[in-house]
Order: C-alpha cells, then sequence, then structure tokens
C-alpha cells in the first residue's frame, strides 16, 4: 500500500470548439457571412424593446424538465414573453448550440456554463458579466462565500449557481452487513482492504463501481476527488502540474488502476460509465462501494428508480470535494431588461421574490443552485433526507474542498482542451490496463505544461 496520508500530512463525442464550428460553418479570414435580414440582439442591449421571446439552450439528460416547464410559464405569465426552449439531449450537445448561436449572432439569453468553461468563454465573448445590473448586489450577500467565489472571474460576476454539489461516496449497507464490517473506510487504504477482503469471502465479485466515464466532467472529476482524499492536489497555484515522480497525484493514478487491473476490487465497467448510468448499475446490487454525487442519490433510493431503494447511505473518504456549475447571460442575450430577468427566474427569485427553479430542481433533479435556502423549505428537506442522510451531507460539507482548487488549471482558457484530448483519455486507457500509470501522468502532465506554454 501506498502512504498517502501521510506524504500528504461517454465522452461519446468529442465537443465542438469554437474553432471547430468555424470550420464547418465554412468561416475563413475572420469574417463570418451573416444573411441580409439576420441583425445583432448586441445592438439591441440596451433598447429596453419588449422581445419576442426569451431563448433558453437547456439540455433534458437531468430529468429536470418539469422544473424548466414550470418557471418558463411563470416567467411568460408575469411578463407576456415566450419561452423558446432549445433543448439538446445532453451537456456536449448544449455547449455547441451555445457556440454555435454566438458565433452567428442568433439570440441565446440564458444556459448552464460550466465552471471550467468560464475562463475560455469569458475570453471569447460568448457570455455577459451581470455587474451593474439592478439587484446584484443584493444576490451576492446572500450568497454562500464558496457559490460567489465560482461564479466571479478576474473580478466580474459571469452567472449564478446553477447548482453546487458534494462529490461523495455510497455504500450498500446489506452488502457492508453481509461482509460483517462494522466501521466505514475512512481512506483509501482502508477502502482497499475491506473491497479486497469482501472480495475473497465472496460478498462481491468487485465489490468497488467507479464513475469513470469518458466527459469533461466524469472521469477527470473522480480522479481529482481521490487525489483530494488522499490529501493532494493536480495543479499548484500557478497551473503547472503535479503530476511527476514521487507526487501524490501520481501514486493515486496507480492505485487507482491497481483497483481494476491487479486486484481487481474494482468493476472494469467503471470505464463506460459516468455519472447517473454508474449509479443506476450500482443500484442493481452487486456493488458495495461507489463514488457519486449526492444529487444523484435518488437514483439509488427512489423506490421508483432503484430496485435496492433504502439500501444505500453516503460516507466521508478523506477529503470531500464539491462541484459547480453557472446560470449564464449570453452575450447575444436580447435586452438587457428582460434578458436581465429571464436569468433571475432560473438562476435567483421570480417576481413574487421566490426561488422558485432552485427548489424545483432540488425536487426534480437532487439539486440546487441555493441548497441553503431550499432546504428551509420542508418538503424538499423531508424528499433529500430519503435520498440522503442530510446530517452526513453538512459532516462532508464541513471541510468540502472546491474540485477547482485541486485542479486549478480549470480556470484556464486551456483547461477544456486538456481534459477531452489528454487528460480523460489518458486516464481511460490507463484504468482499461492498456497504459501504465506512469506513462498516463507523463502525457498528462507534458500536455499540461505545453498548453500553458501556448497559452501564456
Amino acid at each position: 500500500m501506498i502512504p498517502f496520508q501521510k506524504e500528504a500530512r461517454s465522452m461519446n463525442k468529442r465537443r465542438m470548439t469554437r474553432r471547430d464550428f468555424m470550420k464547418y460553418a465554412g468561416v475563413t479570414g475572420g469574417a463570418l457571412m451573416m444573411g441580409a435580414g439576420l441583425s445583432s440582439p448586441q445592438s439591441l442591449w440596451a433598447q429596453g424593446a419588449k422581445p419576442k421571446k426569451m431563448v433558453l439552450v437547456y439540455w433534458t439528460v437531468d430529468g429536470d424538465e418539469p422544473a424548466v416547464t414550470q418557471v418558463s410559464k411563470l416567467f411568460t405569465a408575469d411578463y407576456g414573453v415566450p419561452v423558446d426552449w432549445q433543448r439538446t439531449p445532453n451537456i456536449e450537445e448544449a455547449n455547441q448550440k451555445v457556440l454555435s448561436l454566438n458565433l452567428t449572432k442568433e439570440q441565446a439569453d440564458v444556459f448552464v456554463m460550466h465552471y471550467y468553461n468560464m475562463a475560455k468563454w469569458v475570453k471569447e465573448g460568448v457570455v455577459r458579466p451581470l455587474d451593474g445590473l439592478p439587484g446584484l448586489d443584493g444576490y451576492l450577500k446572500e450568497m454562500q462565500p464558496m457559490a460567489k467565489s465560482m461564479i466571479q472571474y478576474q473580478g466580474k460576476t459571469w452567472g449564478f449557481p446553477y447548482f453546487l454539489s458534494l462529490n461523495t461516496n455510497c455504500y450498500n449497507t446489506k452488502l457492508f452487513e453481509k461482509a460483517g464490517f462494522k466501521k466505514l473506510p475512512a481512506t483509501l487504504e482502508e477502502l482497499t482492504e475491506m473491497a479486497k477482503k469482501a472480495k475473497a469471502d465472496k460478498v462481491c465479485e468487485y465489490p468497488i463501481l467507479w464513475q469513470a466515464g469518458l466527459g469533461s466532467e466524469h472521469i477527470g472529476d473522480s480522479f481529482f476527488g481521490l487525489v483530494a482524499a488522499a490529501g493532494g492536489e493536480v495543479f499548484d497555484k500557478d497551473y503547472n502540474p503535479l503530476l511527476g515522480e514521487g507526487a501524490i497525484a501520481r501514486k493515486v493514478l496507480k492505485w487507482w488502476r491497481d483497483t481494476i487491473q491487479e486486484w481487481k476490487i474494482a468493476d472494469p465497467s467503471s470505464v463506460e460509465l459516468r455519472w447517473i448510468p454508474a449509479l443506476k448499475a450500482y443500484a442493481a446490487g452487486k456493488h458495495m462501494f461507489t463514488n457519486t454525487r449526492e444529487r444523484y442519490m435518488l437514483n439509488a433510493n427512489d423506490p421508483s428508480k432503484s430496485p435496492t431503494a433504502g439500501a444505500h447511505k453516503i460516507f466521508k473518504l478523506g477529503t470531500q470535494t464539491f462541484a459547480g456549475h453557472l446560470w449564464a447571460l449570453g452575450s447575444n442575450s436580447f435586452d438587457k431588461d428582460y434578458s436581465w430577468r429571464f436569468l433571475q427566474y432560473f438562476g435567483g427569485k421570480t417576481k413574487s421574490g421566490e426561488y422558485v427553479m432552485a427548489d424545483a430542481r432540488a425536487k426534480f433533479a437532487g439539486a440546487s443552485g441555493w441548497p441553503e435556502k431550499t432546504l428551509k423549505n420542508p418538503e424538499i428537506k423531508s424528499l433529500w433526507n430519503k435520498w440522503f442522510d442530510l446530517d452526513e451531507y453538512a459532516r462532508q460539507w464541513k471541510d468540502a474542498k472546491f474540485i477547482g482548487d485541486v485542479c486549478r488549471a480549470m480556470s484556464t482558457p486551456w483547461y477544456l482542451e486538456w481534459t477531452e484530448k489528454v487528460l480523460a483519455p489518458n486516464l481511460q486507457n490507463c484504468l482499461a490496463g492498456k497504459l501504465t500509470a506512469d506513462k498516463a501522468a507523463d502525457a498528462i502532465a507534458a500536455a499540461a505544461q505545453d498548453l500553458k506554454k501556448k497559452n501564456p
């Protein structure tokens, strides 16, 4: 075993980048040929004209369509403006749609911006800052410090929290009891020994199932979480990779690979599973441990979704991480007044002063951008407590570390390119036994250093 604590004290297809779209659209010479009758919403920003519609770009993968529909109808009822929800099946397609609308200067009022896209989208002018808009200061005063730090970049505010989610772990209580265990693992070493015993005692063929599918916030986020659990980080404050010989991150990668390839205590199908599919597979009842987010626990403990509902609890493994994204205002948003109101309906308050979307997403997707407000709602509090223990949830939040502080490269314009082209494929090939941990770590670090030089 490796002394982590002592030393510490499917991307199914590549996401379309701005450059990719320009090639696809046939744009050359840095200029985009516009249709003769196509006007730019940019020029309408300060005019205050009542728009014919508000445009929302958003996916359907989270199961929160009822929440989106509810808030859209409420906005239309309050302001007389219909909502054009441009739906996409998943995250990658939504980001492609945002970029395409931005490049063609078509209206795009509100959409989700991933934290790791913020530096790039700010640089490329995809989003508007919120500074100076009426009521923003009041929101910032109400906001938790962790949320406020996530939505601000280069001294400006770029959106409202879409969700704040705890990256945690889950265990099957029935299999845990069957194995005769009395105490939960608190370190990676303890997890390893317990999984080996459960396998040897034939309690489970593969006691662990990882969330390790390809994606910009999937296998990488699991890796960052494990590094944090061991007390390490993946980049320093100057965006230099911490993956060299003897580094905690390199040792964690070797350990992670060994859980599948050497000790065979983790299911090799892990590399095919992203967040929701992984938890659904785990909920089938054949695995004792998995990593997940609290917002996905409904897939394990909701009787309508899981054959083993009620058997699953979250637990803490070292230092947990938390992640989050933003509801953002597009640079091609139509109108200063209406687009700002529209953003508030999704990321903040409605005309009545209620956080309707935060509560609605908490109900349908198990997530909220304002969890401290959502949990004041007795219905939501009761519902969440059925999915995961709220006392344990609060305990883990106390010292949870922002995932962007474990991987500081998330706040660089080159993070997404590095993740999709280098980090995710190398991690997956490593776990699948196609690469050694040393070779994967070397490739990941070298690519980060190269991109940093190219993007000073």
